[in-house]
């Protein structure tokens, strides 16, 4: 099973000016309130915390994705004032592995059923895995773990037993 359109490569790029060429008088607080909307948006708290900071004049900045403390990619600030940054890896969304896991056993059982996965994003690579509950028309629950194969979103799903 693969994941075509849950996989949200995260290379986009934030221009935040902040009005300074330098980074010694760059407005970091402003870039640092910027990340998180442009990285996720309309996904509030898949971006946590960030800091940015200067290190060697050129800005670095780290932030926490999906749980996890990452770093981003920084460029700037240019003649403008500009900064660029962006986070080279790729997200995957518990609903769209929810949606795969709902396709492939509705279509195999002939049932429609009700599949939620958690947790709501990860950041893609091999092992991650999404615990998804599946619900029957007749209301019984089965428990799966869907486990990532590789970066691209392709999983492999297993029944849990006895849990």
């Amino acid at each position: 099973m693969g994941i075509k359109h849950g996989v949200w490569a995260v290379g986009l790029l934030l221009v935040v000016s902040c009005g300074s060429e330098t980074v010694e008088s760059f407005d970091v607080p402003a870039l640092e309130e910027s990340i998180p909307e442009v990285l996720a948006p309309g996904f509030p708290g898949v971006v946590g915390e960030v800091e940015c900071q200067e290190v060697n004049d050129s800005l670095t900045c780290t932030a926490e994705i999906a749980g996890e403390k990452v770093s981003l990619d920084v460029e700037g600030p240019n003649g403008d004032g500009e900064v660029a940054v962006s986070f080279a890896g790729t997200l995957i969304w518990g609903a769209e592995v929810a949606q795969q896991v709902k396709q492939q056993l509705d279509a195999d059982l002939g049932l429609d059923h009700t599949v939620s996965c958690s947790p709501e994003v990860q950041i893609a690579r091999a092992d991650q895995e999404f615990a998804c509950l599946v619900e029957e028309p007749a209301g019984r629950q089965y428990k799966f773990m869907a486990q990532l194969l590789d970066a691209e979103g392709s999983f492999r799903l297993s029944l849990v037993v006895g849990g």
